[in-house]
């Protein structure tokens, strides 16, 4: 995990693979008590990436909108296998 920005200078936190599992691993309860977050300090800042479900998330807030194409495909074929990482992904 990283401190970066985008070409417009915008602030960007650059997640690898292992950081994502590990939050989602976090939001399906392990460890049990888990904040559901990791941190970092790149470049003088101390920052924290936190993941919430989709419940906390959107509560008292519009729903998402619909996902790129390709993305709810792929999770459409992960569905059926793995019903405990994507319960909370809206079905296509």
């Amino acid at each position: 995990m990283r401190w970066d920005e985008t070409e417009l200078g915008r602030p960007r936190i650059v997640l690898s693979r292992r950081n994502l599992l590990t939050l989602l691993a976090k939001l399906d309860g392990h460890p049990p008590d888990s904040a559901c977050t990791i941190g970092g300090h790149d470049g003088g800042r101390d920052y924290e990436v936190k993941a919430e479900t989709d419940e906390v998330h959107y509560s008292g807030r519009p729903a998402p909108g619909p996902m790129i194409e390709a993305t709810e495909e792929y999770l459409a074929t992960l569905r059926p296998r793995r019903k405990d990482i994507i319960a909370d992904v809206p079905a296509v």
